[in-house]
């Protein structure tokens, strides 16, 4: 049974997103979010910030604005494709051509607008996440996904995306990220939706705890 419980939805003006406006908890969600904020909160041994872009998978990277921006650094890393969670139009509506000059090797882009508050569905940008980081995989490639700070929106679909292709729970997830990037998930709705994404998939709990 899922414990996130959507009470009310409203659409949200402008932004042709959907927003969720209320939400109820049940006791395992309660102890399982309060089990992710332990981890979330925990200081890293001699890092409390986030330094440059994260390797997630041989094929993946987290970062930010300014990562994605630095193109020494985008061809020191073997960047091939870029996610940006941050673009100002909603990816319904338009798809931007790839923004990069050739030289830059960066061979595919894809871009959305997706909104760092609370209640913003941040998961109705999963399926089209997954299917262009798996096609750059396929392809040899390496993407980096980012956001403006690395830290919500990127990281959230970050976090689904690991949790399905290694076929972890979320708190594995979030620890195996958590231990390069200390800073990650202050949005409460985004960690409430894993849960849920999670709930759905069975991987909040190793598989021998789910029989």
């Amino acid at each position: 049974m899922l414990g996130l419980v959507l009470q009310a939805v409203h659409q949200q003006r402008g932004s042709g997103s959907r927003t969720i406006t209320k939400m109820a908890y049940n006791e395992d969600e309660k102890r399982y979010l309060e089990k992710m904020m332990a981890i979330l909160t925990r200081t890293n041994p001699g890092s409390r910030c986030n330094r440059g872009p994260t390797l997630v998978l041989d094929h993946l990277y987290l970062g930010n604005m300014a990562d994605a921006h630095d193109i020494k650094l985008l061809k020191r890393l073997k960047i091939t494709h870029i996610v940006n969670c941050a673009a100002t139009k909603d990816y319904s509506s338009e798809l931007k051509d790839n923004p990069y000059p050739e030289d830059t090797g960066i061979d595919d882009y894809l871009e959305f607008e997706a909104l760092d508050n609370e209640g913003y569905p941040i998961l109705r940008h999963y399926r089209d996440t997954r299917l262009f980081i798996d096609r750059a995989r396929r392809l040899g490639g390496r993407v980096l996904i980012h956001c403006e700070m690395g830290v919500n929106r990127s990281a959230a679909l970050c976090i689904a995306y690991l949790m399905e292709y290694q076929d972890l729970t979320l708190i594995q997830a979030i620890r195996d990220i958590k231990i390069s990037r200390p800073v990650i998930l202050l949005n409460e709705s985004f960690r409430r939706q894993l849960y849920s994404f999670a709930d759905e998939r069975r991987l909040l709990y190793p598989e021998r705890s789910q029989q």
